[in-house]
């Protein structure tokens, strides 16, 4: 039987989505169209401009590895994952680093652009507050990834009542699959309604107008309901696979199949519908929504029962990657924003026209990052992540 403890392929998998997330706001500062850059340079920027699809990637996952103690106890039978084992789980994972940000960026961006300090922002931050409303929606002015914490806080809050409202309700596999999928198709449906009802004006909308405008324009597309439309299709994915996992399921190459085909369906959509930085036109969604997430819970599910991709993912680079995602995620823009307003005034929005300049920055900036996330990881998350599961071992002993 395949080992339950971790999806094989899904370390690689979180790289991937993290170095695409960086290697998006990276390219974001070069010129494609400046003098002398060869055409293999501007095609490699159109595919980069696109990374921004690992944010959707990394909801996929974290849906999908989530809801594997939920879809366990139904499979096995079972009593239901605890909830304040959940609760502290999630909680240790992801407060410690972010907070510590939030009390980093704010300072940061004081001495950065000297402005003051958004309080009603850093409060609705901290509360997890700050996605339901435009001005708000960036935590920071500095590191605007943090935008979306809030959304996978929220999502971590509501896929217990999706899952046990399914496990109390329903006892089969089938069942549950087509509840899920229920649910799923009642988000989309309730999607329109959200867009419509939180609309903003068009007074100071736009990129130009800093991010307040620039939230506007993302807000509401980027809403809950579409995040955790993504959440839930990752489930789909942990569904299929505890279900393989219970049947003692061999590895086989129809895994590895299925899962390059969909990784090349996946990202072959992108690079022909996705427009960077907006919703699509058909979905009004982000990340093509729910078309792409449904590709890579796809991949995931396959390559999880392939022979040789997962192999290849989950190579000792990327384990490690995967391991400090987090801190990569949100320290890295941090850094970008600290080269371009005290050193380097042309790292702005296409406004680098030397490669070899924009690659030794680009470079130094990810190294550092590096070098910051992994003491993070050492020295705050896995000593707070071991002393919580210790905990958690003694308590259930």
């Amino acid at each position: 039987m395949q080992s339950e403890a971790r999806i094989k392929g899904a370390d690689g998998i979180r790289a991937v989505a993290c170095l695409l997330v960086i290697f998006h706001h990276l390219a974001q500062r070069l010129n494609p169209d400046a003098p002398g850059l060869p055409l293999w340079v501007q095609k490699v920027h159109y595919c980069a401009m696109r990374g921004e699809v690992g944010v959707s990637i990394f909801f996929v996952l974290s849906g999908c590895l989530l809801s594997m103690p939920f879809w366990r106890s139904l499979i096995q039978g079972g009593a239901a994952p605890s909830l304040r084992l959940y609760i502290r789980n999630r909680a240790s994972r992801i407060l410690p680093g972010y907070y510590l940000l939030l009390c980093i960026s704010a300072p940061v961006g004081q001495w950065l652009i000297h402005q003051g300090i958004g309080w009603s922002r850093l409060a609705a931050s901290f509360l997890f507050l700050n996605n339901f409303d435009y001005r708000t929606f960036f935590p920071s002015e500095v590191d605007t990834p943090l935008w979306s914490i809030g959304l996978e806080v929220w999502c971590y809050v509501l896929l217990p009542f999706v899952m046990l409202g399914i496990l109390r309700c329903l006892h089969t596999v089938k069942g549950a699959a087509l509840a899920l999928l229920g649910v799923i198709v009642g988000l989309q449906l309730l999607n329109p309604i959200v867009i419509s009802m939180l609309m903003t004006d068009g007074k100071d909308k736009g990129w130009q107008y800093g991010l307040i405008g620039g939230a506007k324009v993302w807000f509401p597309y980027w809403n809950l309901d579409s995040f955790f439309t993504q959440f839930l299709i990752g489930s789909c994915a942990s569904l299929f696979i505890c279900w393989r996992y219970s049947k003692a399921g061999l590895p086989s190459v129809v895994g590895d199949v299925v899962g390059f085909v969909a990784l090349l369906a996946a990202f072959g959509l992108v690079l022909i519908r996705l427009n960077p930085g907006a919703p699509d036109d058909f979905t009004h969604q982000p990340y093509l929504t729910p078309l792409f997430p449904a590709l890579i819970a796809l991949a995931l599910a396959g390559i999880s029962q392939g022979k040789i991709i997962w192999l290849l993912l989950d190579n000792a680079l990327f384990r490690y990657i995967a391991r400090i995602s987090f801190g990569l995620y949100v320290w890295h823009w941090l850094l970008i924003s600290i080269v371009e307003l005290k050193w380097m005034p042309n790292f702005v929005y296409f406004g680098m026209n030397s490669l070899s300049r924009w690659t030794t920055i680009s470079a130094s900036i990810l190294f550092v990052s590096i070098l910051i996330a992994s003491l993070s990881w050492f020295v705050l998350e896995r000593p707070i992540l071991q002393k919580y599961r210790k905990a958690d071992y003694v308590a259930t002993k």
